[in-house]
Order: C-alpha cells, then structure tokens, then sequence
C-alpha cells in the first residue's frame, strides 16, 4: 500500500487546484443567480442567495446590513429602510407597514417610497405635533401566509402603535404544481445553513447552472387550474387578513387594511387572462377579513383608480406603481391615520361595508 500512497497523495493535490483554479475563476468571472425553484412559478426570491436567505418559517427574507442593486438599503433588522432601534423611544408614535412588493418599493430608490415618505408628511400634517416613526417590514413577494407568520414574529417585540398592511397581489399567483404557500418546506435550518455556505461557492453555484441548462426540470405550473390553487386560497386568505388584525390589536397596535392598488385594467389594457377579476375578488376578501379581524380597511385602490400617470408601464408590472404614486400613497394614508374627513368618510370602513 505505500508504494500507491504518493500517487493518492498527488491526486488529491491535482484535485484541490483544480477545485481551487476553478474557484478562483468563478469569483472572478461572477457569482450567477441560481436556476428557477421549481416551487414557484413567479417567484424567483430563492434564486438570488446574495441577497435573500431561506427560512423556515418565512420561507425567505434578506440579509441584514446590505446594499441592493444600487438602490435597495436593507438595515441592521433585514428590513428596508434606515436602522431602527426595537425598543420605541419615549414620545414616538411607531407605525409598522407590513405588505409585498409595492409596499417594500420595487423598483424605486430608498427615499422615494411611501413608507419614508409617510413619516415626513404625517409629521407635516400632524396638528397634535407628535413624533412619528414609520417601519417599513414588507418584503417582495410576500403573500399574506408570510405576513402573519412575519407579524407573530415582530409585532410584540416592536410593540407598533399602528399596523398599516396589504397583501394580494402575491396571495393569488398561481401555485406551482398546485402546492399552497402553507405546504412549501424550504428546509430544516441545518440544512437551510449548510446550503447558504455552499451557495457561496463559486464552481457550486455555476456546477447547479450548467445542470439545469442541460437537463432542465419541467416548468411549474398548477396542478388544476382555477380560483382555488393559488399560493394562498380564498378562504385561508381571509383567515390571514383577520389574523393579522388580531395579532395587531393583541399588541395594542390600530390595524388598518388598505386594498392593493390597481382596481382595474388600466386605461388602454384589456384583461385577458382574468387576473384582475381575481384581484378584485381577492379586494373583497381582504375587506371581510379585516371587519372580521376588528380592523379598519381603506380602499386606496379606489382612489388610485384613473390616475394612469402612477404606472410607468402597467403592461410589465401591473401591481406597482411609480415616485408618483408613492408620494399619492404618503398622502394619502397620512390624512386617513390623522382623521381627514374627506377620505374617511369616502374610503374608509364605514362607507365601503357592503359594497362590491
């Protein structure tokens, strides 16, 4: 045996240079996003391991402390926006946003989205002159399943005076082969930890690459196509809606639901593959479960509605809107939080309950 045990012992050698060649090469050439997760199939979250880290419970949510694409600032608690402190400091009155991609501001720089810009205009508008602190924990794709779970998990350790939430948009993407967001298991955190290191290996994440161009898995896609096999179903919908209004009022937070922006096809687009007719019934959903839930709702879809000018290109991203609408949205949920009669009265709880 000791007459093979040099030539082991080169062929280990060869091994780890080119391991380590191919490494070095990766690093320079660039890191790829990974394949498509075949448990989505429009979400791609799970693709971008630099950014976005799995978890167990969420299912993802971003690194702490980083800097996105040149426009996207994730602070100290993983969340956008500037670092924030969990214990309120004396005389603040915390507003915690909780919602999806619009909330979150896809697309737009820090400073221009309305959570940032809600805390400027509630401390301009505001005549008791009170400090305010708006939170912003949205995060891109979330559907409502992943806000309640981020709500248990936040609000009691923030203690928010107002929970300002929305969620739709993501909660009626079709689910992927038919597998609800509650049915989806990321992995344990062992395994969640041990594929986060190996995903920072270069020839590791170009080697899974290369598979899935050369024996590409089949796409994904509903099992049974209808209202009911989307990431969150209808009724679980409504239940998540409620529930969030109840974790809220149980930490001594005001909830409030404002639907999602947009009502309907805009000016010019005609729906012709139903999306917005499912996202208007998915609007009335989440209004029952916030009465359900002892929230108040607003109908900001409803005001947005005509206002063609806040979508850059509706065709492309039908469920974001642009600076324009963010400074409309600040505004807009500015005056609702501090009582102005004229939104309250037409867009508020009070005046919607019942319609369709």
């Amino acid at each position: 045996m000791s007459i093979f045990r040099p030539r082991y012992r080169l062929v280990l050698f060869i091994l780890l240079a080119v391991f380590a060649v191919g490494e070095i090469v990766a690093q320079i050439v660039g890191l790829p996003n990974l394949p498509r997760d075949p448990a989505f199939t429009v979400a791609r979250e799970w693709s971008y391991p630099d950014w976005i880290v799995k978890d167990p419970e969420l299912l993802w949510r971003y690194r702490p402390n980083q800097f996105i694409d040149g426009r996207y600032g994730i602070n100290n608690q993983g969340y956008r926006g500037s670092d924030f402190a969990t214990d309120k400091a004396p005389g603040v009155t915390r507003v915690v946003c909780l919602g999806e991609s619009n909330t979150f501001g896809l697309g737009l720089s820090n400073n221009l989205i309305w959570p940032v810009k809600l805390q400027g205009r509630l401390s301009e508008l505001d005549s008791l002159h009170r400090r305010w602190e708006v939170l912003n924990l949205a995060v891109t794709n979330y559907s409502s399943l992943q806000g309640l779970r981020l709500a248990r998990r936040e609000l009691s350790r923030l203690r928010p005076d107002i929970v300002l939430y929305s969620f739709s948009w993501a909660d009626h993407q079709m689910a992927a082969n038919g597998i609800p967001d509650d049915k989806l298991d990321p992995g344990s955190p062992t395994e969640i930890a041990i594929e986060r290191v190996l995903n920072q290996i270069g020839w590791v994440r170009w080697s899974r690459r290369l598979w899935a161009s050369l024996f590409p898995p089949p796409p994904p896609g509903p099992n049974i196509p209808g209202f009911d096999k989307r990431r969150v179903p209808p009724t679980d919908f409504t239940d998540n809606i409620q529930k969030i209004a109840r974790e809220s009022i149980a930490c001594g937070a005001r909830p409030i639901l404002f639907t999602s922006p947009i009502s309907w096809p805009p000016p010019g687009m005609t729906d012709t593959s139903g999306v917005f007719d499912v996202h208007h019934r998915y609007r009335r959903l989440a209004r029952y479960g916030a009465v359900a839930g002892g929230a108040e709702f607003i109908e900001m879809a409803t005001a947005f509605d005509h206002h063609a000018e806040f979508y850059d290109d509706p065709r492309r991203e039908i469920e974001l809107f642009n600076d324009r609408g963010h400074d409309f949205a600040a505004d807009f949920l500015a005056r609702y939080i501090l009582g102005d009669t004229a939104i309250v009265n037409h867009y508020g709880s009070a005046a919607l309950v019942g319609q369709e």
